[in-house]
């Protein structure tokens, strides 16, 4: 894929993350840093398509349970 469309996916989700930022109580901001740190691990993984191991979530959001709300 070419660089354009890189910068043009990493645009989006810097906007979409800047947006949400402004949108939600501040007690889901910490959800937003681990929506942003997993865009950026996304789009690092579809510019360089080497296979890499996942390492575990860290933060408050990775102690919540994905049956629970993120509220």
């Amino acid at each position: 894929m070419n660089d354009d469309f890189f910068d043009h996916l990493a645009q989006a989700v810097r906007h979409t993350v800047l947006a949400a930022v402004a949108l939600v109580p501040p007690q889901a901001r910490p959800h937003l840093a681990a929506i942003a740190r997993e865009g950026v691990a996304l789009l690092n993984s579809l510019a360089d398509p080497t296979p890499r191991r996942r390492t575990p979530p860290s933060g408050p959001a990775a102690s919540t349970s994905r049956s629970e709300p993120c509220v």
